[in-house]
């Protein structure tokens, strides 16, 4: 479970365990909520004050988050982060982020985020950076605006409910304007435990999928089997051990291929397949865009098949093209 502890140098410090996702939104939301109400109250929102020593009866001026046992985060997360950061009126710190949630952070926050890396504590205000600061940039190869728009459909989603369907349609969209694809598929674990076509979008896309699913060998089978990405730059000259796969996605002139897994809570909901015309492989920022989106779309997945399960009903999921 989450630890916390008020330090002597006027710091409330969290200390989060396990994954920043769906779940770890449920489980610490009201823990991170109370320590951001132990903050001292400032006079001025815009003034950030340094940790000050203790006194008897001084109340703490700054929330530390530390993250240097979360591995993974999705923006369900990072959304209780944006939260933290009003109600604490910008007097919040991540320490010790990793580098996926660092990245992450980068790509969707439209305003920086104070880091503390190296875990300074004392009276001394800590060794920050900001992450963040990126709307209306692109980062890499990714538009950063249009994966916050992204982020911010997703979350919609997430909150009212939206149908599978609907959330694929929105994940597959996204993807390709985000990373600049030329078409993207989706495939989802059905009850039979194979996966099975659900979306796709792009020219000559379909048919490729659906050979993947006929003979269950490509790079989806992959991923979904490892929980990694996996892909090829340039599947003309690479991809071999999917020789029916390789085939058709070269002859439709599909050349570059990257599957990111839809995984949460411990197993595997389907994979993510994006493609490129042009043999390139995928850089870290748009592996993490990616990597977000796939991660919120999961976040949504859960939820449908959670009220599925209550009403009794089946999941069902019809193809789109």
């Amino acid at each position: 479970m989450p630890l916390a502890s008020l330090q002597p140098s006027a710091e409330v410090v969290v200390r989060l365990l396990g994954d920043l996702d769906l779940s770890g939104h449920e489980r610490w939301g009201a823990l991170l909520r109370d320590a951001a109400g132990l903050l001292a109250p400032v006079g001025d929102p815009a003034v950030v004050p340094a940790p000050a020593p203790s006194a008897p009866g001084a109340r703490p001026s700054l929330l530390v988050v530390d993250l240097g046992d979360v591995e993974f985060a999705d923006c369900t997360g990072l959304q209780l982060l944006e939260e933290l950061r009003a109600t604490t009126a910008g007097r919040l710190v991540l320490r010790r982020p990793s580098a996926a949630v660092l990245r992450l952070l980068r790509l969707t926050s439209s305003e920086g985020f104070p880091v503390d890396e190296e875990g300074v504590t004392g009276t001394g205000a800590p060794r920050a950076g900001a992450v963040g600061d990126g709307a209306g940039r692109r980062s890499s190869g990714v538009d950063v605006a249009a994966l916050q728009a992204a982020v911010e459909r997703l979350g919609v989603d997430l909150v009212a409910g939206a149908t599978t369907a609907d959330v694929l349609e929105h994940l597959t969209t996204a993807a390709a304007r985000v990373v600049d694809l030329d078409g993207t598929g989706v495939v989802l674990v059905g009850p039979d435990g194979r996966l099975r076509l659900a979306q796709a979008q792009g020219e000559g896309v379909l048919e490729v999928e659906l050979v993947q699913e006929r003979f269950d060998l490509g790079p989806c089978r992959d991923s979904h089997g490892s929980g990694d990405v996996v892909g090829d730059a340039d599947l003309a000259v690479e991809g071999a051990r999917w020789p029916a796969y390789r085939a058709r996605a070269v002859s439709v002139g599909l050349r570059g291929v990257t599957a990111v897994p839809l995984r949460a809570r411990g197993r595997g909901w389907g994979v993510l397949d994006v493609y490129r015309r042009a043999p390139r492989p995928l850089d870290a920022e748009e592996l993490a865009a990616l990597r977000a989106l796939a991660a919120l779309a999961t976040s949504c997945l859960v939820l449908e098949a959670d009220r599925r399960a209550g009403a009794g009903a089946p999941a069902h999921v019809v193809p789109r093209a």
